[in-house]
């Protein structure tokens, strides 16, 4: 992995958890907060998408997959963020769960 890459993984990444706890925070109501004794958990996975079926793969994450995690008990938020290519930079997806454990 080169070193530009890593570099950008490591601040995207921060950067990613940080906005996904801080959105939650914000929009959470009562009565999703977990109770005493329960925990939280972000589930981040970054992955890079071929060019050939990306439209229709995030077309499915958004329509279907995304909304059926949120109708799962335990599951309190969850997004999908693309990074911008940049120069030698390749487009990557992230993948962002928080979960209530």
């Amino acid at each position: 992995m080169g070193d530009d890459r890593r570099a950008f993984l490591k601040t995207a990444g921060a950067a990613a958890s940080i906005a996904a706890v801080a959105g939650v925070t914000a929009q959470a109501s009562a009565a999703a907060l977990p109770g005493p004794g329960a925990d939280r958990a972000l589930w981040i996975s970054w992955y890079d998408l071929p060019e050939e079926g990306r439209a229709d793969y995030l077309a499915w994450l958004h329509a279907t997959h995304i909304p059926g995690l949120l109708e799962r008990p335990g599951y309190l938020w969850a997004a999908h963020y693309a990074t911008v290519e940049r120069g030698t930079m390749r487009k990557l997806s992230c993948s962002v769960i928080l979960l209530n454990l």
